[in-house]
């Protein structure tokens, strides 16, 4: 088996009483977007995702690889070594983030 399963969680605030937090884990949710990378000089190796199970990815080329998961405005990317160790791996470029998503209208 090369597959490995990634869960994406956090603490999230609200608009509206943004003092009130609560923790989601938002690895189902059909706003969570799951961006494997193709292979670059830098990360050769590659992974698919398995569109039934969100967070499921199977290796297909050896090398270092990353993906990036992105949910309401904030995405984190994870290096993942296809059967080489991860430790060893560049860093990926750092994620842009974008604004959460506005409740108001715009004017």
């Amino acid at each position: 088996m090369n597959t490995v399963q990634f869960n994406a969680q956090g603490i999230f605030g609200f608009a509206n009483s943004p003092k009130t937090e609560k923790f989601h884990d938002v690895t189902n949710s059909v706003s969570t977007v799951w961006n494997p990378i193709a292979p670059t000089v830098t990360f050769p190796g590659e992974i698919v995702s398995d569109l039934q199970t969100p967070g499921l990815f199977i290796g297909k080329l050896t090398g270092c690889t990353y993906f990036t998961v992105s949910d309401a405005g904030f995405s984190q990317s994870i290096v993942v070594g296809v059967n080489v160790d991860p430790t060893t791996c560049a860093s990926p470029p750092a994620a842009i983030r974008k604004p959460p998503a506005s409740i108001q209208p715009s004017p």
